[in-house]
């Protein structure tokens, strides 16, 4: 949970301080929406800057935020968040007042991984493999500038989106023992 909370956290961050690529709806289109974390997944973790990450059987709380939970179905609203599974990985889609911010969970053992898509870092190639991959628009702010890409993938179109590398590991939790 501590883990999903952070996530929680520098995804709001990251989608408040930069251009940030978000989704029509939660990912993967047309998966099974989990009304609670995996087992495994509960308990108290940390990562490497100190920042905690609690995950409870259907909430998280990252750091000193409030409690976020689980929506039990895809009609979240603001600031509830959708769990699915893809394959091995869990996908955190987290409702914001314009769309859906994603994370990719990855897990092993007492760890888990945390990717995004991190326009910081090779911003043109990132952009066009969401153009190539799935259908893209661009909305702007009002000084003109993008704000935010918005995509639609199908479930096969958002795997070519992690097997392409558009989502980065950013961070890793480490369970307390």
């Amino acid at each position: 949970m501590k883990n999903l909370i952070v996530v929680f956290a520098v995804v709001s961050f990251i989608f408040t301080s930069c251009t940030t690529v978000k989704f029509e709806t939660a990912q993967p289109a047309g998966g099974k929406i989990l009304t609670e974390f995996p087992k495994k997944f509960v308990g108290s973790y940390s990562n490497s800057d100190k920042d905690t990450l609690i995950i409870m059987k259907s909430s998280y709380i990252q750091g000193k935020e409030k409690e976020s939970k689980l929506a039990a179905t895809g009609n979240a609203v603001e600031g509830e968040s959708v769990l699915k599974k893809l394959g091995k990985n869990y996908v955190l889609s987290i409702k914001d007042e314009k769309a859906w911010e994603v994370v990719v969970i990855t897990s092993e053992k007492n760890t888990l991984g945390v990717l995004y898509i991190n326009l910081e870092t090779d911003k043109e190639q990132i952009i066009n493999n969401l153009k190539a991959t799935t259908s893209t628009k661009e909305f702007e702010n009002d000084e003109g500038r993008i704000e935010y890409y918005l995509v639609n993938p199908t479930k096969k179109e958002f795997k070519n989106l992690i097997k392409k590398n558009v989502f980065t590991r950013t961070m890793t939790f480490e369970k307390f023992k």
